[in-house]
């Protein structure tokens, strides 16, 4: 990482606190105030079409849900020459982190946070967004279409405070994947994000990995059912089996990029049969209807996400009927 920057916009840089796959994360304070409360803000230093993007971010800087990140502000620092956005300090910790430490929840305190998920999900997908596809018959026909996270995974669902009405809260959507696609075939991409990604989503962005099939379907508010759906099922199972197995490669394997291009069939066959062990580990939970819930999973995981629930709200719906 280059030399911490002294401050971006309006606001001071006090310490940095990390670095993601889109960019660096700081702790800041706004220059014109002598308030102690600090702001972290994610600075993402690359340069796709900001006007675009912008308007499927500003998205986020009004209310969706109480469980979805609400970005105070979307800006650019010209001098710095990245863009940035602001969010509140929150106390928080990745719900991958919990599932790493084995956090002893029950059954029904694990279904109330991936409620919360689903909840949140539902309420950004009834927001329309600019259609960015790049047919121009496609953007014709359909203008607008429903926004969708598009990186769900565990990692980007946080864990809050216990002692309030609600745990969870949606981070860190995947916008820029749509605008930068070569972050897909990136080595400093985490794994996990290729696990529990449809195989539309990945697709979209490097279709002529399978140049035989033609171009798959466009991402779309079923590719977030998909990924809730195998996180909820792997969380629920206890994250007994880790994302390494999966693929037996790591992130920082000299060959990535070369070996995912040639294993993304194989990976998608993998999730499924590693889902069909999950889901039959689970649904033999007594809280459980078993042949519903593995008829949920199979349809909320079909390989086409024209055949998977046709939103959000009815995915919750069955999955609530499973519930004994």
């Amino acid at each position: 990482m280059s030399e911490t920057p002294t401050k971006f916009g309006p606001f001071q840089v006090i310490r940095h606190i990390s670095t993601g796959t889109l960019g660096e994360v700081y702790l800041c304070r706004r220059t014109s105030h002598e308030a102690k409360d600090a702001v972290p803000f994610i600075v993402k230093t690359f340069k796709p079409d900001y006007v675009e993007m912008r308007k499927e971010i500003s998205i986020l800087e009004r209310p969706v849900h109480k469980c979805m990140i609400q970005y105070r502000q979307v800006g650019y620092d010209a001098e710095a020459e990245r863009y940035f956005t602001v969010m509140d300090r929150l106390q928080v910790e990745p719900h991958s982190a919990q599932l790493m430490r084995r956090t002893k929840l029950n059954f029904k305190q694990k279904i109330k946070r991936f409620m919360e998920v689903g909840e949140a999900l539902a309420a950004l997908h009834e927001i329309k967004v600019p259609n960015q596809s790049p047919d121009p018959d496609e953007r014709k026909r359909r203008p607008q279409i429903p926004a969708y996270h598009g990186a769900l995974k565990p990692s980007n669902i946080l864990v809050r405070k216990p002692d309030l009405d609600y745990h969870m809260l949606v981070s860190d959507f995947g916008f820029l994947y749509k605008y930068v696609p070569e972050l897909y075939t990136s080595s400093h991409s985490y794994f996990e994000t290729w696990l529990f990604q449809p195989p539309e989503v990945i697709l979209h962005a490097v279709p002529d990995y399978w140049p035989k099939q033609g171009n798959p379907p466009s991402p779309c508010p079923a590719s977030d059912i998909y990924s809730w759906t195998l996180i909820m099922v792997y969380s629920l199972n206890g994250g007994r089996d880790g994302f390494y197995y999966v693929t037996g490669k790591t992130q920082n394997d000299d060959k990535f990029d070369e070996r995912v291009r040639e294993d993304l069939q194989i990976l998608y066959q993998k999730k499924l049969d590693i889902a069909d062990r999950w889901t039959l580990v689970v649904g033999g939970k007594a809280e459980l209807e078993r042949d519903k819930f593995i008829d949920f999973v199979f349809k909320a995981l079909s390989p086409d996400p024209r055949d998977r629930f046709e939103n959000m709200r009815e995915a919750l719906a069955v999955f609530q009927g499973c519930l004994l």
